[in-house]
Order: C-alpha cells, then sequence, then structure tokens
C-alpha cells in the first residue's frame, strides 16, 4: 500500500525548520508519492539509483529512506557507499521484499537507524523520519559544541604557549641583569676591599688586629687607622648600627 493524501491530514511532525532529507527509490511511483506526503514538512532530494545517490548526498541531508530492492546497486551496496561518504547520517531501509534479507538480520548486519516496511502504517514511517532528523540534528549540535570547544581549547594552548615563551624570555632577561649585577658586585667588592688599610701599625704592649666580612659581597661598614708621633687613632664605622 503506497501513502496517499489521507494519510498525510493527520500527520504532523515536530520539526521546527523544513529538513532536507533523500529519498532513494528506483520506482517513480513511490519517489513520486513519497515527495508528495512529505513535501510539506521537509525538502526532499529524489534519487532513482544507488548512484545517484552517493553523487547527490551532502551533509546538509539529516536522514535518508532507503529502497533495498533496486535495478543495479541495491539498498546494501548503496547504503555501505552512503556511511562511507557520511558515517553519522541516518538511513532508513524501506522495502517491500522480506525474502531478501531478514529485517532482524539486515538490522545486526548494517546497523540501520530503522527498517521500515513499504506495506506497514505510513505514520511509522514519518514518527521514524522525525526522529531520524531530530538525531541527526541533536547530532550537528554536539559537533558544533565539540568544536567551539576544541576552539577554545586551542586558543587556550596557544595562550599558554605565549604566556610561557613570555616568561622564559622575561627569565632569560632576569638571568642576564643578575649577570651583569654579579659582575658589578665582584668588581665592586675589589674596590672596597682595596680601600681597607692592608694591616695595622705594630705597637708597643698592644696586639690589634681587625677582620672585615660583610654579609653580602660589599657591605657600608670600614675602618681605617692614623699613626703619628707615637700614637695610633682607629676609626671604626658600623653604617647599619
Amino acid at each position: 500500500m503506497e501513502p496517499s493524501v489521507n494519510n498525510v491530514r493527520y500527520l504532523q511532525p515536530q520539526v521546527t525548520e523544513k529538513s532536507t532529507i533523500m529519498i532513494v527509490d528506483d520506482d517513480s511511483i513511490v519517489r513520486e508519492s513519497m515527495e508528495f506526503a512529505l513535501r510539506h514538512h521537509y525538502e526532499v532530494v529524489l534519487c532513482s539509483s544507488g548512484a545517484e545517490a552517493a553523487g547527490r548526498l551532502h551533509p546538509g541531508i539529516e536522514a535518508v529512506i532507503l529502497d533495498v530492492k533496486m535495478q543495479g546497486q541495491d539498498g546494501y551496496q548503496t547504503y555501505q557507499e552512503l556511511k562511507e561518504r557520511h558515517p553519522q547520517i541516518p538511513i532508513l531501509f524501506h522495502s517491500a521484499y522480506y525474502n531478501l534479507k531478514n529485517p532482524y538480520q539486515v538490522m545486526n548486519e548494517f546497523r540501520p537507524f530503522a527498517y521500515i516496511v513499504k506495506e506497514g502504517n505510513f505514520q511509522i514511517l514519518m514518527d521514524t523520519i522525525r526522529s531520524a532528523v531530530r538525531f541527526s540534528q541533536e547530532l550537528r549540535k554536539n559537533q558544533t559544541l565539540l568544536d567551539e570547544v576544541q576552539e577554545v581549547n586551542t586558543r587556550l594552548e596557544q595562550m599558554v604557549l605565549e604566556r610561557t615563551a613570555l616568561i622564559q624570555e622575561q627569565k632569560h632577561k632576569l638571568e642576564q641583569q643578575n649577570a651583569i649585577l654579579e659582575h658589578e658586585l665582584q668588581l665592586a667588592q675589589r674596590v672596597q676591599n682595596s680601600l681597607l688599610p692592608p694591616g695595622l701599625p705594630d705597637v708597643d704592649g698592644a696586639r690589634i688586629a681587625f677582620n672585615y666580612r660583610p654579609m653580602l659581597k660589599v657591605g657600608g661598614d670600614f675602618v681605617d687607622y692614623i699613626h703619628r708621633s707615637g700614637m695610633l687613632g682607629l676609626f671604626i664605622c658600623d653604617v647599619a648600627g
């Protein structure tokens, strides 16, 4: 039994926008009748053969209704080719021939979205198409979210790489500055040590010595002496207090 206009009056698929579906059947009467029944709810792409379907399939198509017994390339071969091109697209087998393969065998072997009998209730076909379209739309939304997450991750990774490069650059500059400062401190230490007296004079009845060791390489403290007319004057300065 082919779908009739009387069946269509009671069909209200809840599809927010006109989605595009593909009908593949070598029987022109079946193609035209199904297009008539579905065109108010979907954009319909009609194909008379598996080769035509493979050539016209594109990512915008959200479900495929595929006849099984066709001239030339049959539905099973067409299914495999379509899945190779677009693995996620839901495909519904639509057949009236039980003697080709048992539907349960087909479901287990090919894993189509559904297997619908042509002589069955047309409402079941409509409901299944609606489910297939929703499934395809959800997949597309999920893929969009995954793409967005991947884009954010890529941006974050790039930011981390840029930040790491900046930190490494700043670290290198600090190391260079520290090396320059270390060299200058060593020079200052040598200059400061050169200002200290090499030793204290000998004084009868006394032993005098000093040891200058700043906490850092350069200190503010210093020592000196004045030795005149047998008298010794010591000058000790503690800057830190």
